[in-house]
């Protein structure tokens, strides 16, 4: 489960609430991640990046100037094992 964190409220000084943080997650490459959505993103490279879940919006005057919660999503990593050495015997 991976739940991003929730803006910031307004205040008298803030007219606009600080955004919420999205969740980084550092993963070795090779790293299969399976949405709640079923889409699958393939991380096989270096520094590739897959937001999973958004941090809410901060306050403002849509929101009646307060936070808006962060996301909640469900996902499945899987590591891709690859062998270095093969046996023949």
């Amino acid at each position: 489960m991976c739940k991003a964190s929730t803006g910031q409220n307004s205040d008298k000084f803030h007219l606009l609430g600080e955004n919420g943080g999205d969740i980084i997650m550092q993963v070795p490459v090779g790293v299969l991640v399976h949405k709640a959505d079923g889409s699958v993103v393939d991380l096989n490279q270096e520094n590739e990046l897959c937001v999973v879940a958004h941090g809410g919006s901060g306050g403002n005057h849509t929101s009646n100037f307060l936070g808006v919660k962060g996301e909640e999503n469900l996902i499945g990593l899987e590591l891709k094992l690859l062998a270095d050495v093969g046996l023949v015997g």
